[in-house]
């Protein structure tokens, strides 16, 4: 590593540190200034100097740097939450028009603020607009692994958002600028695709091109995402070197000046970034390519851990909280482990694999080496296909998107060649999802990892040291470094797997699913049940988009239990997206007409070879080694073709001498039927919602729960919930929990009773 790429990288250090602890100023002051004059009288120069002269001073500049800015949420707080009218220019490119309404987003005064407007837009799409409106903060669902909202919305410069209606949108005027045209090129480079190919192959080309899944299928998706191929809809390192190798190739035939060449190309990398949005992984990508050209510019090699350094220095100087853009941090751990560990990669494959299959192997092994800890931290799962299947798919995905660049400008010229030319690169795309869907077939493609600490991180790390590290001859740490490694190595696999086998407390989760129900139940060894999997109406899966990220956080590894009160789409509509990235070994059924949910969740489950699939009866007991599950009432609505409330089950589950009650949105009237049996129980999942048409008083002394959770999203249109059941349940002196509040609801069963905890406000709970 070279003197810029540590100050680089004490620069992010400390900037995630000023951002994160806030630390006082005159503290960080301090540091600075003892870390400077100890560099000023530091004698042993050789010995610490990275560190003294680079990494500290940095580190603290990074962490003044962060302290003193104030996110966009941050700016706009004292109008959070009411009437605003704001002027500002449409941000190019983010206009989409919808059958009633339209959205976009607006530039004001350096903040980016989406606008949802019902109705027509009353101009074009560029210029200057006026939106009048409540600016409402940005909500988001909180459970463990979900990306933190607000640390994403601070990266991207987005304080809350405007939701307006007819008479409250006013064009201002404003001309179609430079940006404008490059956006409306890309509008056009898109739609030139839609018109050539399918609408999948097209999506997915736009996608590789352009940045994004806009359009993109939920299987190609899928497909991308389990084989870890998810980098190439984000514009990043490999692009723009494959955009920037197409350039000097085709600059070879112009009858340019040499210098004119580079500068050429810096004017193209950055059109490209505009074309893009400017992400923070599109402007690290072309700050190298920059690099690159003005090394050919200046006649010298440029320093590619120098400029990645520098990338750091300049891009969170400009905006600190890219840091917490999880895609800023892995395209650069990408790029640093293709920069500093290929050619030791490549080496020691070559040694045992050939020098062919060691060297193709050795890029996305280098990059993902150094990103692994960042998958494993954000995502708590690990593609095992990855490898594999970036050997494979990458050149052919690289193939078409070189003849996609081609039928671009080619297609300037002659229409018709660029028409044949986007024909030969959707073949090749069609063939690569065809490919990766034979691959992603071959479970498990997905290992979870649940929550791993730093002492797993510092085992890898120092794995990777005396694997990858350069050692003298003779040297005792050269001598013992295959048992140090074995030793690393046989701790990070203990670290890894203990937490399987290690036993823990009866737990419910009740997940944050907005206007839904979700209940994890896990078990004292680990099996778990899961009733309910919430779902939101639109094209918002909940299922692989909410519910699949928190319970690898929470290191399941397969529903052992998927119980489905009954059909409706806020308790049945992430079923499907749950099974299609975790094995469910044993489902239960409401006795009614299967939903169009339920009907999805079955076939996805054959596709899988999981098909043990129960109709749940009144009074069945389901016996495990750890808990058993009780059908208190399964009202029977099959031969009336319904899936309405009145078929939805009340399931008690019982690990132990602790209950837990489930109504799913069972009426007063089911409540009372199952109130005849002995219901006691020390949680109640309170019905609907929180529905004034259940919880009867009866019904509640019944159960008389030491916790009542509600599980309801916020500011719902029902104004779930009711006041008469709030008033009920203070009436019998029950605690009420709510999602709505709370975020995700953890109750820890122990020999007190059970014990609450909030996502919300007691993550470390968590």
């Amino acid at each position: 590593m070279t003197p810029l790429s540590w100050a680089g990288l004490g620069f992010s250090l400390g900037t995630l540190w000023g951002l994160s602890a806030r630390p006082s100023r005159w503290l960080v002051l301090g540091l600075l200034l003892g870390s400077l004059f100890a560099a000023l009288f530091w004698k042993e120069r050789k010995k610490g100097g990275i560190l003294i002269f680079f990494l500290l001073p940095a580190f603290f500049i990074g962490a003044l740097s962060g302290r003193e800015r104030q996110s966009a949420a941050s700016r706009m707080a004292p109008f959070l939450g009411n009437p605003v009218r704001l002027t500002g220019r449409v941000e190019p490119g983010s206009l989409r028009v919808r059958d009633r309404s339209v959205s976009f987003t607006l530039l004001y005064e350096g903040m980016r603020i989406p606008v949802l407007h019902l109705g027509t837009l009353p101009g074009p799409s560029w210029g200057t607009y006026t939106a009048e409106g409540c600016l409402e903060p940005i909500e988001t669902f909180y459970n463990p692994g979900m990306v933190d909202e607000t640390k994403r919305s601070a990266a991207r410069k987005i304080p809350g958002r405007i939701r307006t209606q007819n008479g409250c949108l006013h064009y201002e005027g404003g001309e179609k600028d430079a940006l404008d045209r490059i956006a409306e090129w890309g509008s056009t480079v898109r739609k030139r695709l839609s018109e050539a190919l399918p609408p999948r192959e097209a999506a997915l080309l736009g996608g590789m091109l352009l940045g994004g899944s806009e359009g993109m299928d939920a299987s190609s998706l899928q497909i991308f995402t389990a084989c870890g191929l998810s980098h190439l809809l984000s514009v990043s390192g490999s692009h723009v070197a494959l955009l920037l190798g197409l350039y000097v190739l085709a600059a070879e035939y112009l009858p340019l000046p040499r210098p004119v060449k580079p500068l050429g190309g810096l004017f193209f990398l950055f059109c490209y970034a505009i074309l893009c949005g400017l992400r923070a992984s599109v402007c690290r990508a072309v700050l190298l390519g920059s690099g690159v050209l003005l090394g050919e510019l200046l006649g010298r090699r440029a320093s590619g851990p120098s400029f990645l350094g520098f990338s750091a220095l300049l891009l969170l100087g400009i905006h600190p909280f890219w840091i917490w853009d999880i895609g800023f941090a892995l395209s650069f751990a990408a790029a640093a482990g293709l920069m500093l560990l290929k050619e030791r990669v490549e080496r020691g494959l070559a040694s045992f694999l050939g020098q062919g299959l060691g060297t193709a192997l050795s890029v996305p092994l280098a990059a993902h080496i150094f990103s692994l800890p960042l998958l494993v931290h954000h995502f708590h799962a690990v593609s095992l296909l990855s490898l594999p299947a970036n050997l494979l798919l990458v050149p052919l995905l690289s193939l078409s998107l070189v003849l996609a660049v081609s039928a671009v400008f080619g297609g300037l010229v002659l229409p018709f060649l660029g028409r044949v030319l986007f024909v030969m690169a959707g073949s090749l795309v069609s063939l690569s999802l065809e490919l990766g869907r034979l691959l992603s077939e071959s479970r498990p493609f997905m290992v979870t990892t649940g929550p791993l600490g730093f002492g797993a991180l510092f085992c890898y790390g120092l794995l990777l040291s005396l694997l990858l590290g350069d050692f003298p001859q003779g040297s005792r740490l050269a001598r013992y470094r295959k048992k140090a490694a074995l030793a690393s190595a046989f701790c990070l696999a203990a670290l890894f797997f203990y937490p399987r086998f290690q036993k823990v407390p009866f737990t419910a989760y009740f997940l944050d699913v907005g206007q839904g129900d979700c209940c994890l139940l896990v078990m004292p060894d680990r099996k778990n049940v899961l009733i309910d999997t919430g779902g939101l109406n639109g094209h918002y899966e909940v299922g692989e988009r909410v519910v699949v990220p928190a319970l690898r956080a929470l290191g399941v590894t397969q529903i052992d239990t998927m119980i489905i009160s009954h059909g409706h789409h806020d308790h049945a509509g992430g079923a499907a997206g749950i099974a299609r990235w975790l094995p469910v070994k044993r489902l239960l059924l409401p006795q009614e007409k299967d939903s169009n949910d339920v009907e999805k969740l079955i076939y996805t489950m054959k596709k899988t070879n999981h098909k043990i699939v129960y109709k749940m009866q009144k009074t069945i007991h389901i016996r495990f080694k750890s808990h058993i599950i009780n059908i208190v009432d399964a009202p029977k609505m099959a031969e009336k073709g319904g899936n309405a409330n009145e078929s939805s089950a009340v399931v008690l589950v019982a690990c132990g001498k602790s209950k837990v009650l489930l109504t799913g949105d069972a009426t007063s009237e089911i409540e009372l039927a199952a109130a005849a049996a002995p219901i006691r129980s020390d949680v109640l999942k309170v019905s609907h919602h929180g529905s004034s048409t259940s919880s009867e008083i009866a019904f509640l002394k019944a159960v008389s729960p030491k916790v009542a959770v509600i599980s309801v999203g916020r500011n719902n249109r029902f104004g779930h919930p009711h006041d008469e059941v709030l008033e009920r349940l203070e009436y019998l002196g029950i605690p009420v929990a709510r999602t709505d509040e709370g975020g995700a609801i953890k109750v820890v069963f122990d020999e007190t009773g059970p014990k609450w905890y909030s996502y919300r406000c007691q993550r470390n709970c968590f």
